[in-house]
């Protein structure tokens, strides 16, 4: 009775303001909503917030069982909540009692918005029925500007400036941070929609919205960092914007140095003899200082040295404590979503393999263990690209290694610190993942020998703490017949077996080594070939009616007769950013000879951005805007992508991806280009 009560008066109040989450709910964070609907509280917004902030990664539709057990078939409310719930696991069946919903509750506005998460997607794409969802949104809340979230999905320009003028007095009148996103969807549709002739009133007119983000408490936000960046690059003010790119990617200008420097040492290949790699490791040890003093804010700065740190012949354990420390610090501000490789965690195997705060190591290890287990990664089926289950394979190993990183120091923390019943229950924990994963053994690509031995290794720490040596004897022993462990590992077992009195024979007979799987028969990769592969297409392109960066008519009929190379790339794309020089060297090139050109297809969202980018880099090769072409002809578009296209307007070869190894690329490219044409 009083739970109907409840439902009740929550009915009352949700149809006196069903556009607006209240504010005492707005406020609380995932763990208090999530205790409040387990005490048994039934209220809507509160069931909509656990929607709203429960990740859907890695895995989509975690909530949707415990809504199913909710579902009625004649509300519409609770059809929503449980669509809503299906939504990236079992879209299709989402969109039916989505639909459902829409029937018997047409005035509850959340299920449009549901809805048009599901048609502005990739795989469920349906522009009328996104702007059909739009539309009974935005009738039944005006004032509220998530209903502009697919704003940039809007192709019909006359369409969009009614968009675009409700937009604007909502973000003028409330420019909070949470906004952010949405005035960079309303400058780029402003944009789209402004002729290039009066670009520069519109930039002084986002100049003045900058200063209204500026004036923001909360200046450190990443959204509203990234709307901020977006502002200053299209009023002109690129140092500015560089300075909050270099905030939100601190390790852009670090990983070319670092790329650079690796492919110098000959780190990254095999050819090194023992004596060249031990003094490359010294002076990777000695840079990695260097990189940390040039880069202070810079996560990937800071990894690099905890884990070339020991190179140095002469390092300490305290120096070890300081620079783990510091690359927590660090890298804290820039987490974002879930990872199955947490910083803590290499943080913490390093210092448990030289004995340095062991109790916190444990507790970070837990922790680390808590975030992977979430995983391993599904694919969403709003964006799941179609080889989604070979990729998600390929990464099983790095997310099962992950996982046995942490139960590792887990279980050998917990013997050090005796305490056994932690340790033992890590044990049954890894020899529960052993059982369950035995249809992995004969495969040598999943890793199964090695977690096998890191589980005996475990075992044998366990026992030895516990005082039996002769057990910790055999479970190392066995351990090293797998060829799976590590040298001190090794020399502490052998110390072990000759404290026993075991003879030299019986080691040698003891440890080895066990048949292994018969390894997969894997074609040799090149690393040039996998990013920059060049494969044949042989499709004419449609035509369409395009313009340029400068706001001129453009359309395919003008490759006709041509033979252009077609770079794809964007602003915001880093390995674009890497390619341009190259692409600007390759168009140089082309007026010289004659005999091709080269024409460039922007994706980006917002075409004000071009101007100021392309000036402040000195680029001067042609600029088409094809964000929509790109959408219609090649979803899913992957950048940066090179296209050989022939005098027929015919895609004959594209390539993509970006080698920077690649010596002299510009000149290389043109013979592609040429050969391909012929």
């Amino acid at each position: 009775m009083v739970r109907l009560l409840v439902f009740f008066l929550c009915a009352i109040a949700f149809a006196q303001e069903p556009c607006q989450v209240p504010p005492e709910i707005r406020g609380l964070t995932l763990e208090q909503i999530r205790a409040r609907v387990n005490s048994g509280e039934n209220d809507f917004f509160l069931y909509k917030q656990l929607l709203d902030l429960t990740p859907s990664v890695p895995k989509p539709g975690t909530l949707a069982v415990e809504f199913e057990r909710r579902l009625k078939p004649d509300d519409g409310v609770l059809s929503y909540l449980y669509g809503r719930a299906l939504i990236g696991k079992n879209t299709p069946e989402a969109i039916v009692h989505l639909n459902r919903a829409t029937e018997l509750s047409p005035s509850l506005p959340w299920t449009y918005l549901a809805l048009q998460e599901v048609y502005a997607s990739r795989n469920f794409a349906d522009k009328a029925k996104l702007l059909d969802n739009m539309r009974s949104y935005h009738n039944l809340c005006p004032a509220n500007t998530d209903g502009f979230r697919y704003l940039d999905k809007l192709t019909d320009g006359a369409e969009a400036v009614g968009w675009v003028r409700d937009l604007r007095p909502l973000l003028e009148a409330s420019p909070g941070e949470e906004q952010g996103r949405y005035w960079r969807l309303l400058w780029a549709a402003e944009f789209r929609l402004t002729p290039q002739a009066e670009y520069d009133a519109l930039r002084a007119k986002v100049a003045g919205d900058v200063k209204r983000l500026e004036a923001l408490p909360n200046a450190g936000d990443r959204t509203l960092m990234g709307a901020l960046a977006d502002g200053y690059k299209l009023s002109g003010q690129m140092d500015a914007a560089g300075r909050i790119e270099h905030q939100l990617n601190p390790d852009e200008g670090f990983n070319k140095n670092y790329d650079a420097w690796m492919v110098k040492s000959g780190l990254r290949g095999g050819n090194l003899t023992a004596e060249e790699r031990q003094a490359a490791f010294r002076e990777y040890a000695k840079i990695s200082v260097e990189w940390t003093a040039k880069w202070p804010d810079d996560p990937a700065a800071w990894s690099v040295r905890l884990l070339a740190l020991t190179g140095d012949p002469n390092w300490k354990k305290e120096d070890l404590e300081q620079v783990g420390e510091q690359y927590l610090k660090v890298e804290a501000p820039h987490r974002v979503g879930w990872t199955y490789t947490p910083g803590a965690l290499r943080v913490t195997q390093l210092w448990f393999r030289y004995g340095i705060r062991i109790p916190d190591c444990v507790t970070m290890a837990e922790r680390a263990l808590d975030e992977i287990a979430r995983g391993p990664m599904e694919y969403s089926d709003l964006t799941a690209p179609p080889n989604a289950a070979d990729i998600v394979k390929r990464s099983q190993f790095g997310f099962d290694v992950s996982l046995w990183d942490a139960m590792d120091v887990i279980a050998g923390g917990a013997a050090q610190l005796k305490d056994f019943e932690k340790a033992r229950r890590m044990l049954a924990r890894m020899q529960r993942w052993l059982d369950e994963n035995q249809f992995k053994k004969d495969d040598a690509s999943a890793g199964f020998t090695r977690f096998q031995a890191s589980y005996l290794v475990a075992a044998g720490r366990v026992a030895e703490a516990e005082g039996h040596k002769v057990d910790a004897t055999a479970l190392y022993t066995k351990a090293a017949a797998t060829g799976f462990i590590d040298g001190e590992v090794r020399k502490h077992a052998r110390a072990l077996w000759d404290e026993q009195g075991g003879t030299r024979e019986g080691w040698s007979l003891a440890t080895r080594r066990l048949p292994a799987p018969k390894p997969p028969n894997l074609l040799p990769v090149d690393i040039a070939t996998t990013y920059a592969a060049w494969t044949k297409v042989d499709m004419p392109l449609p035509d369409a009616g395009l313009r340029d960066a400068a706001g001129k008519p453009w359309a395919l009929t003008n490759l006709k007769g041509k033979l252009t190379l077609v770079n794809v790339w964007a602003t915001w794309c880093v390995p674009c950013r890497e390619e341009l020089p190259q692409i600007q060297k390759l168009y140089e090139l082309s007026r010289q000879r004659g005999d091709f050109e080269v024409v460039t297809f922007s994706i980006d969202e917002n075409p004000g951005e071009l101007e100021p980018f392309m000036k402040s880099k000195g680029y001067t090769f042609p600029v088409v805007l094809a964000r929509q072409y790109l959408e219609n002809v090649a979803a899913p578009v992957t950048i940066p992508q090179n296209w050989v296209v022939d005098g027929k307007a015919t895609l004959r070869e594209k390539s993509i991806g970006f080698d920077s190894r690649i010596v002299d690329w510009a000149a290389q490219t043109a013979a592609r280009v040429i050969r391909a044409g012929n």
